[in-house]
């Protein structure tokens, strides 16, 4: 049986692949997992392959991954690769970092003075504690001058905007989290802020009275309790994904995970990639690869080199600009595809020509038949702002296109109101979630209001007392809040009748998931949760979702499996969790880093255009993608912030950025420009890397090359005649226009075929301007019948003449190298005895009529010659 499994687990994988994942489970392993090398089978596989050769239990493995989804992910593969061995693969300690650490703060978190039913503080939760107490800060607040070591330069938060500055503040503090930093290590560095500390140590008091904890003292409070105790010492292997994007504190949790048995020390396993470390702004420490290898000097290196994503000019144009990087080793990496089609860059003359070339473009492309869908595209820009005028191209030319801005589905407005009333009556001491449940059930609650309450419950809720009695006695008149207004005092009654009538429906010693989800029927139905939908379609499915989620939710199992021969003797048990609270939990731990994954649901795969930003999109791939906005000042920024302070680094952090955005591209990528082109686009343009048209369209055997590169069927010549490829003058037209800074330095043109075989193409005069353009289902009024060359060049093919307002067109310059026989059917024109001959001179096509041949089989086997191209008008 375990031959068989081993088998399987090995199956498809290549040389280094199968070393790294054989390698001895004894000692340190990195796995240098560039993109597209199969990083997730390699580590799924050694995983298995951990389990069934080395007989290292489920429980003895810690396997932290960056996302809930990524944990899924392995868990369905480990499921397919161990069917039948009957281990208990579930038991694995597997999950993100944030969830494993509070499996261990809910049985241990009392050694380290932790309610073991803490509560996990949203960034909302944090902003809302922030916003109470800083009007009370106002002298600190005014003298804060966030510098030195946090910032690299003094920033005043005077002149901010409230929001603004509650958002730097809590970066600041969530950064010195990141270091293990606490407010009494904050208050020993010689270059602290005093202010700053003034507001850390006071918001860490009011988060320990509400037992709350955020992302980032989870992590710590772990630190600090392994760091005394072995109650992790059954582990005896710990393997890391995503190894580039851990910060200070996930590397300590890594070497103390592995450190806690005292007879199997030290056994790691990292994979990742530190040019895919794009996470600096949230802590992230990209040096952390190298730190590793210091720590452990005989640490074995695995470099993993065969790309099975996208093709090798993709790969080689993305190598060229990461070269650039100082102190950085090489990375060849070798595609699996045998044809490639070069990187084509575009430098338009403002963002609305840039859009309007990625419109045209996808059209060019979609009307090869068969090939592309829309979900094959994707555009990625660095900011969400970008998105705007694309969006509107895309719509003016009938593209459907799904754009994810990074917004969580959890943090949608109506679902929020849902589920902070479910915490108003499962946590009766969270008073963030009530205060922000008085939002929605009435008027008269603002934010000032909101802040009197908040300060208010603070003082009454230390004493024991729930949020909800603290509300009723400023309902009874037992409490007086200065300025509380009778809307407000009528909100607050309004919500305690609310949260009264669930109490028949929901009890918290007895509940199931059917009661659960009766409450939340409750919820939905009242007048204040309809009157916030107000019939909105959209909100309502929303909503409606929550209770998809709730049938479908099965509560983890919290409890940490240890051996029967562990040592360790505690008294620490996990304490029971009501089905609400674990439902709760869940949505509670989902990390920034997941926000994006949970907007992916709302996007329809099969029919639209993905837009993202670049950080969104990690981790995901295309066959076409499109990289937007590359101009200088955005790629890079040349600007530093407050967490990375040398400008060097600042640069080292977008070069990475930019190549996560190249290499999510399978087989085509496009980059473009609308201002000054980027720094990193000239190594590229140095090593011949740029094209400025797609090479895939430039003739029929490019276009069945791209065919047989995508894995579909190619068309034959006949059929590709049907849909009559269009001459290169159509691309010249818009080149000509757009403003394009490469134009007349290595063009390829190229041809591409109509919407459909019925379409009535013509290339026409403007009856006016007598400027060529293009136009389906467009009579024309003036055929283009006469060619000449530009005076010194060699005569063009000759076609017959029409009689009447004939228009000259110069040949275009030097194209790629020539196609021997194209045959293309003539279509008919007005006439239907009369056929019309397609003349290829150089890559332009005229039309002209003639009743020689049913079919127009143009030898081009003379040389091409240089000749100026007019200007034209943009179809």
């Amino acid at each position: 049986m375990d031959h068989d499994l081993i088998y399987r687990i090995l199956d498809g994988l290549n040389e280094e692949q199968r070393a790294a994942v054989t390698a001895p489970a004894r000692g340190q392993l990195q796995i240098v997992a560039g993109p597209g090398t199969g990083k997730t089978k390699v580590l799924t596989s050694r995983v298995a392959y951990l389990l069934i050769h080395e007989k290292i239990q489920p429980w003895q493995m810690v396997v932290t991954t960056f996302t809930r989804k990524a944990a899924k992910e392995m868990k369905d593969r480990l499921a397919m690769l161990l069917e039948g061995s009957h281990v208990p693969f579930d038991k694995l300690h597997i999950g993100t970092f944030h969830s494993i650490c509070i499996k261990v703060l809910r049985k241990y978190g009392k050694e380290v003075g932790l309610d073991q039913k803490f509560i996990v503080a949203s960034t909302k939760d944090i902003s809302d504690i922030l916003n109470t107490f800083l009007d009370d800060s106002k002298k600190e607040l005014d003298a804060l001058r966030l510098k030195d070591e946090e910032t690299g330069r003094v920033k005043d938060l005077r002149s901010e905007k409230d929001s603004m500055v509650i958002s730097k503040i809590r970066k600041h503090i969530s950064l010195l989290k990141c270091r293990g930093i606490w407010p009494e290590d904050y208050s020993k560095e010689e270059s602290h802020s005093q202010e700053l500390l003034k507001i850390y140590t006071e918001l860490h008091s009011r988060m320990s009275t509400m037992t709350m904890l955020d992302f980032d003292d989870i992590l710590i409070y772990t630190v600090r309790l392994l760091q005394h105790n072995t109650y992790m010492s059954s582990i005896k292997h710990v393997l890391v994904d995503e190894f580039q994007d851990t910060n200070t504190v996930q590397m300590d949790l890594v070497r103390l995970f592995a450190s806690q048995n005292k007879y199997t020390r030290d056994n790691i396993t990292v994979v990742g990639d530190v040019d895919q470390s794009i996470y600096a702004f949230r802590g992230a420490n990209s040096a952390n690869f190298n730190i590793f290898r210091g720590k452990y000097p005989h640490c074995k290196v695995i470099k993993l080199k065969y790309n099975y994503r996208s093709t090798q000019d993709v790969l080689d144009a993305s190598e060229c600009f990461m070269r650039e990087q100082k102190d950085r080793p090489s990375k060849n990496l070798v595609s699996q595809y045998d044809k490639s089609f070069p990187l084509v860059y575009r430098c338009l003359k403002s963002d609305y020509k840039e859009a309007e070339f990625i419109a045209s473009e996808i059209k060019f492309l979609r009307s090869l038949p068969g090939l592309f869908k829309p979900k094959d595209f994707a555009i990625l820009v660095r900011a969400n702002y970008m998105t705007r005028v694309i969006e509107k191209e895309l719509s003016t030319k009938g593209l459907p296109y799904s754009v994810v801005k990074g917004r969580a589905f959890w943090e949608r407005k109506e679902v929020m109101a849902i589920i902070d009333l479910l915490k108003s009556v499962g946590r009766p001491q969270d008073r963030c979630a009530f205060i922000r449940s008085l939002l929605f059930v009435g008027e008269g609650v603002g934010s000032v209001t909101m802040k009197k309450i908040s300060g208010y419950l603070e003082t009454d809720t230390k004493s024991g007392m729930t949020t909800l009695s603290a509300i009723k006695m400023i309902i009874n008149g037992q409490r007086t809040i200065k300025g509380l207004n009778a809307k407000a005092k009528t909100s607050c009654a309004n919500l305690v009748k609310l949260i009264e009538g669930s109490m028949s429906i929901y009890s918290s010693d007895q509940c199931d998931k059917s009661d659960v989800i009766a409450l939340f029927e409750y919820f939905y139905q009242s007048d204040a949760i309809q009157k916030m939908l107000d019939a909105d379609d959209e909100k309502v499915q929303n909503v409606k979702e929550i209770k998809t989620q709730l049938e479908l939710f099965v509560p983890e199992d919290l409890k940490i499996e240890e051996d029967d021969n562990d040592t360790v003797e505690t008294d620490n048990e996990t304490p029971e969790l009501t089905f609400l609270e674990s439902f709760l939990s869940s949505i509670d731990i989902y990390t920034p880093e997941e926000v994006t994954e949970e907007s992916e649901r709302s996007i329809d795969p099969e029919s639209k255009i993905f837009i993202s930003t670049i950080h969104a999109a990690k981790g995901l791939e295309w066959p076409i993608v499109f990289v937007v906005g590359v101009n200088e000042g955005q790629f890079p920024s040349g600007r530093t912030d407050d967490i990375i302070t040398d400008r060097q680094a600042s640069v080292n952090e977008d070069r990475r950025v930019f190549y996560v955005s190249t290499t999510r591209a399978k087989h085509l990528l496009y980059v473009t420009s609308n201002t000054a082109t980027s720094e990193f686009v000239m190594p590229m343009n140095a090593a011949g890397r740029l094209e400025k048209h797609q090479r895939a369209f430039r003739d029929q055997e490019q276009i069945k090359a791209l065919y047989n590169l995508v894995g579909a069927p190619a068309p034959s010549s006949k059929e590709l005649g049907k849909y009559h490829l269009l001459a290169d003058s159509i691309r010249r037209e818009r080149d000509e226009q757009d403003g394009s800074d490469l134009q007349g330095k290595n063009e390829y043109r190229y041809m591409a075929k109509s919407k459909s075989p019925t379409d009535t193409e013509q290339y026409d005069a403007h009856p006016k301007t007598k400027a060529p353009r293009f136009a389906p289902n467009y009579t024309p009024q003036t055929r283009i019948t006469k060619m000449e060359p530009k005076p010194g060049s060699a005569p063009p093919f000759r076609v017959p003449l029409s009689t009447k307002n004939s228009v000259t067109i110069h040949n275009p310059p030097y194209r790629p190298p020539r196609i021997d026989k194209l045959s293309i059917p003539a279509k008919t024109g007005d006439n239907p005895s009369v056929k019309q001959e397609h003349v290829v001179t150089g890559d332009h096509v005229s039309h002209a009529t003639s009743s020689v041949n049913n079919i127009a089989s143009i030898d081009t086997t003379r040389p091409r010659k240089k000749t100026l191209g007019m200007k034209r008008r943009r179809f």
